[in-house]
């Protein structure tokens, strides 16, 4: 739990850094020894108005729910949120089920109309970085895609081809003059 200064720190400062986030939330996260999913709900100057715990996972993953993650935004009324959750490995790259977790609340979110401002991994600090990682700017990327940027596809051919009608023979005998054939241009039929 964050302490009761830190608290009030929080509430003053616009959370719009993952580097601001991981200072804040780095502390209670970094060196727990099971995964932890935490949603950080913000008001519309980005400051922070409450904290809440989704998931505590094993040493490897969590599970965490798009559902179980806007519950707390949306039942406070909240502007936007921002998922932080840790790596117990110390290592804050992004998993597979990271991405796949953050695409769909860009979604979700979007639906919503809430505003997703990042998903930042909290790892152990080495002496190369103390960097966390973000989707800052994935998630950007995701809110300015339009439909003019998805390349057109046309619809599929119909699979049935169509039955077209050429002139018959004498000999065919077939009513009206015609038999139906596919592949050949349409013609009209001639009278003998």
């Amino acid at each position: 739990r964050l302490r009761a200064e830190a608290r009030e720190q929080l509430r003053d400062v616009s959370l719009d850094t993952p580097e601001l986030i991981n200072d804040f939330f780095g502390p209670q996260l970094r060196h727990l020894s099971q995964e932890q999913v935490v949603v950080a709900v913000v008001d519309s100057r980005l400051r922070h108005m409450s904290t809440t715990v989704i998931s505590v996972g094993t040493v490897s993953d969590s599970s965490a729910h798009p559902r179980e993650i806007l519950r707390p935004v949306i039942t406070r009324g909240a502007f936007g949120f921002v998922l932080i959750h840790n790596h117990p490995s110390g290592d804050p790259s992004p998993s597979r089920a990271d991405e796949m977790i953050t695409r769909r609340l860009v979604d979700v979110a979007t639906l919503m109309q809430v505003r997703f401002l990042d998903h930042v991994i909290i790892g152990l600090p080495t002496t190369h970085s103390a960097r966390p990682a973000s989707f800052r700017e994935l998630l950007f990327a995701f809110r300015t895609l339009t439909s003019a940027d998805i390349p057109h596809v046309p619809p599929a051919p119909d699979p049935q081809p169509p039955i077209l009608r050429v002139p018959a023979d004498r000999r065919g005998g077939h009513r009206g003059g015609v038999r139906p054939l596919v592949g050949e241009p349409h013609r009209p039929a001639r009278a003998v």
